[in-house]
């Protein structure tokens, strides 16, 4: 078994790489569940709903409300590891530290405290973290229906603090994250992803 998270700003191609990965790894026999942030559980999805209707403008607010989701996901995290299965999140901590933290300057040791109290101490066996161009973000965002939130309609500038806070997180645990640039090809993302998973 393996917990594994996928990072990445919006466009990255989160989403579409998790769902290829889940199947590439039940292709091979195992056992494996896919699941996301905010959301994975009721109360999680819940809690989406509200986070992803309206900006609440308070980041501590924010961040507090997804630690509740969080919470209840990694019960449900928790359930599954304990009965062997792999588990593929589309974004955990590490979002928070890269939105809450540096796009919206609530700053990292906030974060870093509530995150390590939640969890106690579950973090993800593997983080992908897929770094993609702002220029090519763009041209994905404009190009897809579902990229609607109040997030995929920020400026470039808000993008960019995500993109380099993913990088400075990545430089933070580099023995935790591996960097793959998904500007490329679906395919070609997602057969690297899967050698480098399959090292598990």
């Amino acid at each position: 078994m393996a917990f594994i998270s996928i990072e990445g700003c919006d466009g990255s191609g989160k989403t579409t790489q998790s769902k290829i990965l889940q199947h590439n790894l039940i292709e091979r026999g195992l056992e494996v569940v896919l699941t996301k942030e905010p959301g994975g559980s009721p109360f999680g999805e819940i809690m989406r709903s509200i986070l992803l209707s309206n900006e609440i403008k308070d980041s501590m607010t924010e961040f507090l409300l997804l630690s509740a989701a969080r919470r209840d996901h990694i019960l449900e995290i928790n359930k599954c590891l304990a009965g062997n299965k792999w588990v593929i999140t589309d974004r955990f901590s590490d979002s928070s530290i890269a939105y809450q933290g540096y796009a919206k300057g609530l700053g990292i040791e906030k974060i870093d405290l509530i995150t390590q109290m939640i969890t106690e101490g579950l973090m993800p066996d593997l983080t992908i973290l897929l770094d993609v161009s702002i220029d090519v973000m763009q041209q994905r965002m404009e190009k897809s229906t579902k990229h609607t939130s109040f997030y995929d309609m920020k400026g470039i500038d808000f993008h960019q603090k995500i993109k380099n806070g993913f990088l400075e997180i990545a430089k933070k645990y580099p023995e935790r994250i591996v960097i793959i640039n998904s500007d490329r090809p679906i395919a070609e993302v997602a057969d690297q992803i899967l050698e480098i998973v399959l090292k598990l």
